[in-house]
């Protein structure tokens, strides 16, 4: 609902509005933890509220474990406390990019 109300008030003054996902630390390198399995639900579920109420959604937790896995990936998040590092806000900021640089 409260997305719909968002997205409506946006169009009403032609403002494009998108989605975006921003995982943790454990979406990303603990995929079968409780968090992950948390954040994977909700992600799912903005994909699809996305997709019913025609706002776009771009899935950044799924890139960014893409990244993550790629070979000469370095590490993305800080080990401790699980924030971005300065790579991981690197790979963030190039993806971001990417998809909106229109």
């Amino acid at each position: 609902s409260l997305l719909n109300k968002i997205n409506a008030h946006l169009k009403q003054k032609n403002v494009s509005f998108t989605l975006v996902t921003m995982p943790n630390k454990n979406f990303i390198l603990n995929p079968n933890s409780a968090s992950a399995a948390l954040q994977d639900y909700v992600r799912r579920q903005l994909i699809e509220i996305g997709g019913e109420s025609d706002i776009p959604v771009y899935d950044l937790a799924q890139k960014m474990k893409q990244a993550q896995q790629q070979p000469k990936s370095t590490m993305l998040f800080h080990p401790h406390e699980g924030h971005l590092n300065a790579e991981g806000h690197k790979i963030v900021a190039q993806l971001l990019n990417e998809e909106f640089k229109n």
